[in-house]
């Protein structure tokens, strides 16, 4: 039984939630970024970028290689 159970309202604050739904707009639409930036009403891509986080999807490839798929490098 977990004694420190917290509903998600009070872990996940609502920037935090803005973030990870700009991310998730983002990779669902492949990579567009004008349909992220019309959900979260940004008037510059600029900042949708900053919002939206792609690099680790990107980079998880090359990183899984790098380490052999076991988190460690060989």
């Amino acid at each position: 039984m977990v004694h420190n159970w917290r509903p998600i309202w009070q872990v996940i604050g609502t920037h935090t939630a803005r973030h990870t739904a700009g991310t998730l707009l983002k990779q669902v639409s492949n990579g567009s970024k004008a349909l992220a930036k019309l959900v979260l009403g940004h008037a510059d891509e600029s900042v949708t970028d900053r919002y939206t986080k792609d690099r680790a999807r990107l980079l998880a490839p090359a990183i899984l290689d790098a380490t052999g798929g076991a988190g460690r490098v060989v």
